[in-house]
């Protein structure tokens, strides 16, 4: 049989078929490398079928299996009749030496792809893969060969880096060409730098040195005579007058133009153009910046005027206004220092005790003026409950305090008898004792309807109702409060009645007080 090379091979497996059970046939390979045979006896465990055996050569060497020239099938015991078959005989390959198993991808010899490292080092298989080969192998000017695109000189395209650069056929790929060509196109460098003779906007050399004046010829711009907008020296050098001369607009004296600077500096025309003989000019205009602050003439044009000239009190004259001791709203030390009482003099405002709303020190010390325009007396006036009475509002809480049913509260209360309060059907409440100040006495289903209570004043305030003040009572009962910004009647259907358990926050001017029994 022609000689199997197995090296590498770790397994080897075929089928069998025996009619019996048991060790009773020997499968063998003669190696023709060393002339030695290796052998396995199959434990056949199931008569009549077919049986996979799994052969281990792990630990037979590469020489002896690398020359197999024999397969022997030898009947090791022949005691009973038995009919046996051997098939499908072949070897396993060992395990792919994937990226994981680093050993394997640095020892294995054989090409099994690019995750194979020795393989793709030492191989000289010219792939892609093979980077020796792309670096070692000469005569393949591929793009995958980097020697090769280095190396040969053939012109084979924008791959080949070395033809590129020394190659002198003309083309947009071959850069020393580019350089030294003296053919004159956009892709020649040095051409365009050294070509003298050709004006054209590829030609940078010949954009400096060229006179013809045209936008693209840098030099001709620079020292051309002729007066254009592209010729940059003309615009300063030019004596003819337009907006595009520099130096014709600062140095021309006699025309007094608006293109021209100096002119508009030197000129004695008094115009807005000119802006020295604005300065220095006589002539009272509003364009003469310097007439507006030396002369004497009294207008809201001449700053200066305004400000030193003593008599004329107009209010265009700033001084006047301060020194004059005629009183009126334009003399501001008038109105300062005058104590003729209006509303114009301010330290007549602010000395007078003549008590108006135009004097506000009067506003401030008359103590007793209860006024709206005495601030002072609205602030500190504790006795007087009012609108007015800034004091009074915030801080005296007792001249809000009121009583029903006591003839003789604390000091600073209010009240009213039991006889004008009423039992919420206009007749006066049940009472022990005197009718207006005795104890009243609610039964089950019976009500007391207060006084409807005028605070004076909408804003907003804390209200508290309290029982059994002066005198002690007994049982229990339920009060209700309601109010508005308007009066009400006693014993009016509206406003509509709150249940009160703890003061409560309000801005009612008007309140009412209600207690009932169920």
């Amino acid at each position: 049989m022609e000689i199997i090379n197995l090296t590498s091979i770790l397994t080897i497996k075929f089928d069998i078929y025996s009619s019996r059970t048991g060790s009773n046939i020997k499968v063998g390979m003669h190696s023709a490398g060393d002339d030695s045979t290796i052998e396995i006896t199959p434990n056949i465990l199931s008569v009549g079928e077919w049986q996979t055996v799994t052969w281990d050569v792990s630990g037979v060497s590469d020489i002896v299996k690398s020359a197999i020239d024999e397969i022997i099938v030898t009947v090791v015991n022949a005691d009973a009749e038995n009919t046996f078959y051997v098939d499908n005989f072949y070897a396993e390959l060992p395990p792919d030496p994937g990226s994981v198993n680093l050993v394997s991808r640095i020892t294995v010899i054989g090409v099994l792809g690019h995750k194979n490292l020795v393989c793709r080092i030492t191989t000289l298989k010219k792939n892609s893969l093979n980077l020796v080969s792309r670096i070692s192998v000469v005569y393949t000017a591929v793009v995958l060969n980097l020697v090769s695109r280095i190396t040969v000189i053939g012109v084979l395209g924008h791959k080949n880096l070395v033809c590129r650069i020394t190659t002198l056929k003309e083309n947009s790929l071959n850069l020393v060409s580019r350089v030294t060509s003296l053919v004159v196109t956009n892709k020649n460098l040095v051409c365009r730098l050294s070509v003298y003779f050709i004006t054209s906007s590829t030609n940078l050399v010949s954009r400096l040195t060229s006179l013809l004046t045209d936008s693209s010829n840098l030099v001709a711009r620079l020292t051309s005579r002729v007066v254009s907008g592209a010729n940059l020296v003309s615009r300063l050098n030019s004596r003819v007058v337009t907006g595009s001369d520099l130096v014709c607009r600062i140095s021309v004296y006699y025309i007094s133009a608006t293109s021209n600077l100096i002119a508009r500096l030197t000129s004695l025309k008094v115009t807005s153009k000119n802006l020295v003989s604005r300065l220095i000019s006589r002539v009272v205009t509003g364009e003469s910046l310097v007439c507006r602050l030396t002369a004497l003439k009294e207008t809201s044009i001449n700053l200066v005027a305004r400000i030193s000239v003593y008599y004329i009190t107009a209010t265009s004259n700033l001084v006047s206004r301060l020194t004059s001791l005629i009183v009126t709203s334009e003399d501001l030390v008038s109105r300062l220092t005058s104590l003729k009482e209006t509303e114009k003099n301010l330290v007549s405002r602010l000395t007078s005790l003549k008590e108006t709303e135009k004097n506000l020190v009067s506003r401030l010390n008359v103590y007793y003026i209860t006024a709206s325009t005495n601030l002072v007396c609205r602030i500190n006036v504790y006795y007087i409950i009012s609108s007015k009475n800034l004091v009074a509002r915030i801080s005296v809480n007792y001249l809000d305090a009121f009583m029903w049913g006591e003839e003789a509260p604390a000091s600073g209360e209010d009240y009213a008898a039991w006889a004008v309060c009423t039992d919420g059907a206009g007749s006066p409440p049940n009472v022990i004792g005197d009718d207006n100040w005795g104890i009243a006495v609610i039964l089950s289903g019976q009500i007391i309807h207060s006084t409807v209570k005028d605070f004076g004043y909408t804003g907003n305030k804390l209200i508290s109702f309290n029982t059994n003040t002066y005198e002690s009572g007994s049982g229990t009962g339920t009060l209700s409060i309601r109010g508005q910004d308007t009066s009400f009647l006693i014993d009016a259907a509206t406003p509509t009645w709150e249940a009160y358990s703890t003061p409560i926050r309000k801005t009612w001017r008007y309140t009412q007080l209600k207690a009932s029994k169920e």
